[in-house]
Order: C-alpha cells, then structure tokens, then sequence
C-alpha cells in the first residue's frame, strides 16, 4: 500500500492510494476509510475488498471536495485507516492524512498606531486578511508583530516580539490589540505578518508609528511670589529620540475691573463694561482690558491657545499685609485695634471668593479644551462693605471703631459676579462660604501681627 497527498493550494486536495488486496495464495481483504480525528466518524470509503476481489494493484484517486462535509476544507488533520487480512486475521495501519495548503493570506496595508492614555502603550489596528489570500477564515492562526524604535531594523519574522493567536477570525473583520510595558516619551515603528496553520506568512505589512505620552511635569514647585509674577521649578522631561514640540496655554488672568462702574447687576461676561478711561484708577482697567484684546488677536491671527478669566476679589491666607486691598486692611486694623476706615457710607458691595475656590477654578478653565473665555470666576455672594466692616471687627473680637472717609473717584458701587458661564463650562462655583475663609484668613494675620 502506498498514499500521497498532492495539493496545489489553486485546486482541490486530492488523495492517491494504490492498494493490492492479495496475500500471495489468493485470497485477501483489505478496507480502506478516511475517519475524522475530532470524533473518529468515517467520512468516506474508499475501498472494501473481500475475498473475492483478490488483485490486482487498484489506484484509487479521491478528490477531497467530493467528500461529504468536507468540500471546500483547506486545512484539517484525518485519519487514513486501512485494514488487510488473510484467512489468518486483519492487521490494522493507521495514517494521518495532514491536508496543508500553499497560499498564504494576503498583505495586511491598514496598519495603524495610536498612543493610549497612558504613558507606556500604544494600541494597534489593522484589517484581518484571509486564510487563502483575501478568502477564507483563519483558523490556528497567528498575527506576528515586530516593534522598534528606529527605523533601520532588519524586519523579520524570527525577530518579532509578539504572536497574537487566532481562531475564527473572518477576513475584513478590525483587530486591536495594545502593547503595553514601552518607555515614556518614545516614538515606536511598527509591522504585522499573518501566518496561517500551514506555516505560511504573509508578506510583510506597511509600517504604521506612535510615540507614547511623556510622563507628567513633576517636582514643581512655587519658589517665590511677587507683585508682578512668580518663579517656578520643575524636573526636567527626557529629550524626545525625535523631533518634539512643546505645548501649553497662556492663562491671562483678567479682573472685574474691565467692567468698571458696572450698570447690569450681577455682571455677565456679555457686559461691555462702563469704564472711565481718564479716571485715576482707568490705567488698572484698561491696562487689563488690552491685555484681554491681545489675548484674543494672537489667538485669531496666530491661533495661539489662550485661556481669560476675569477674577472677583479674592482673599485667603499669605495675602500680603501691604496689599492694600480691603480684606487686609480690614483685618490688619482690627486685630491691631486700630479705627477701621469705610469710604463712603460703605453702602457699596463686594462679593469676595476664597482663594482654593479661586484655584480650583483655574484649574478647571485650563483643563476645559476647546473654551477660551472669557469666564467670572468669583462668589456670586454679595455684602456692603459696611458688612463686611462689622463682620471682621466680630470675627477678630476686636474694640475697633468704624471712621468714614470720602469716596475716592470712580470706585465701583456695585461688584457681584454671574457665574452661570462657569457652572455650565466648568462645573464651577464656590464652596467656601465667607464666614469659614475669614477665620482662616484671620488667623493667619493674627501669627503676624
């Protein structure tokens, strides 16, 4: 008995069993069945010879898509079983029949990288080909990936750091899969072999790249504080391996004071303001007002990535006891028991925001994409300052007098922020009511007093 397997991959696969079922005296069986390994079931007969149809050599070509159940069947493992005998008995002789093709799937050309969230992976996507080509499912399959982190590597199949399984995978069905444990801040090239269960690659794929995010900025720290700015550290980040940009937003941090001596009440950032531009204290207001105008040229000419605030009186601890504003200069009088000085009949009113609420704010603005400004960020609370006068004098248990002086020009009568942009925009508003951040605040003046 003898059996080969001939397949071309293009036609059909075929077997051819050449079978003489003689012992030499005449007589002679000889059987022969195609049975299925998953469930030893036989799928086909190709011969059964008793005694009477001894010799002589029989060639018996079977085209397996013939078969039952398995036409169209590219790739499986079978059983050959042939079974001879004499007037003695049978003998058994078993073979595997390894049904294995040519074609290899055809070229992955979708390729595609993108960074993840994280600093460390990186996830691909590509277009599953078939088993034969363009066609046929990929069974036992493997997607092969090679990775590095230039571009000159010898690309090959023996060098690949990733073999992806697969079973049932439909031609034109999108794969993923994210490679994870990379460095920071690194660009990574990438390409994909499919190989088949017979072993068979496909040609190599396009090459697809993705640089994984730089790790955060850490170890900043505020050095010191001034009038006019601030010095800040950080660690610095690894030099990208290619070219790298660096980007940010510049904050400009507007004031209330842009709308003047507002006439609407409370004031919306659609409020063009009611500004003295030759008054004493025009020079504050309109020097923060150009600076919102730039803001927004370098952002409409150079598409620059700007962020406006307009900040309401704030306080908090570490205000400085020069400040000159009235939530120092209250404090300050009192606790030294010096005579409180209101301007005017104090009838005007401030609404005043805690400085962690005021942060918060910031932070929130400049992580919103896509949003600009302007925004109010402030306490929409609103007091007279003759309130806020008697306030400071409970608050500080102080035997302070109240003193009236005049009025200086052009001060606001009225300053209460509508944050309903803020609340839609950023999910913002103030937390800290006045009576908890003036204690705080107080007792941060009083270790200086």
């Amino acid at each position: 008995m003898e059996q080969t397997i001939s397949w071309d991959g293009l036609g059909s696969p075929v077997l051819e069993l050449w079978a003489y079922p003689d012992n030499g005296s005449g007589s002679g069986h000889l059987s022969a069945y195609i049975r299925r390994i998953s469930d030893g079931a036989v799928v086909y007969t190709i011969a059964n010879y008793g005694a009477d149809q001894h010799g002589p050599w029989r060639r018996h070509f079977v085209n397996i898509d013939s078969i039952p159940g398995l036409a169209g069947l590219k790739e499986a493992r079978l059983v050959l079983e042939i079974n001879t005998g004499n007037n003695g008995g049978f003998t058994g002789y078993f073979d595997d029949i390894a049904l294995h093709e040519g074609v290899s799937p055809s070229t992955v050309t979708d390729l595609a990288a993108v960074s993840e969230t994280s600093t460390d992976a990186i996830k691909l996507s590509w277009t599953a080909p078939g088993d034969d080509g363009s066609i046929g499912v990929l069974n036992n399959s493997t997607f092969t990936i090679q990775y590095a982190t230039y571009t000159t590597v010898a690309w090959s199949t023996s060098s690949a750091q990733v073999e992806i399984s697969t079973s049932g995978v439909a031609p034109g069905t999108s794969q993923y899969y994210t490679l994870d444990g990379l460095s920071a801040n690194t660009s990574y090239y990438f390409r994909l072999w499919t190989k088949d269960s017979s072993a068979n690659y496909s040609p190599l794929s396009n090459g697809a790249t993705a640089a994984t995010l730089t790790n955060p900025v850490t170890g900043t720290q505020v050095i010191s504080v001034y009038f006019s700015g601030a010095t800040v550290s950080w660690n610095a980040l690894p030099v990208s391996p290619s070219s790298a940009t660096c980007e940010g937003y510049i904050l400009q941090a507007s004031t209330s004071e842009v709308y003047g001596d507002p006439q609407v009440h409370p004031q919306p950032e659609s409020y063009l303001g009611n500004v003295n531009t030759l008054g004493p204290r025009s020079c504050y207001d309109e020097g923060k007002r150009v600076a919102e105008t730039l803001m927004m040229d370098y952002h409409r000419q150079n598409n620059v990535d700007i962020r406006i605030i307009r900040i309401f009186n704030t306080y908090g601890p570490k205000m400085a006891e020069n400040d000159g504003r009235v939530v120092s200069n209250f404090i300050l009088q009192a606790l030294k028991g010096e005579d409180i000085t209101v301007y005017g009949e104090g009838e005007q009113t401030r609404s005043f925001c805690f400085v962690s609420d005021l942060v918060e704010g910031m932070v929130r603005m400049m992580e919103c994409p896509g949003f600009i400004g302007p925004v109010n960020l402030g306490n929409p609370c609103e007091t007279t300052i003759l309130e806020f006068a008697r306030k400071i004098i409970a608050l500080t248990g102080s035997k302070s007098s109240i003193v009236y002086r005049p009025l200086p020009a052009d001060d606001p009568k009225q300053r209460q922020p509508d944050i309903s942009l803020a609340k839609e925009m950023l999910g913002w508003e103030p937390k800290i009511q006045l009576e908890d951040g003036l204690v705080k605040t107080i007792d941060y003046f009083r270790k200086k007093v």
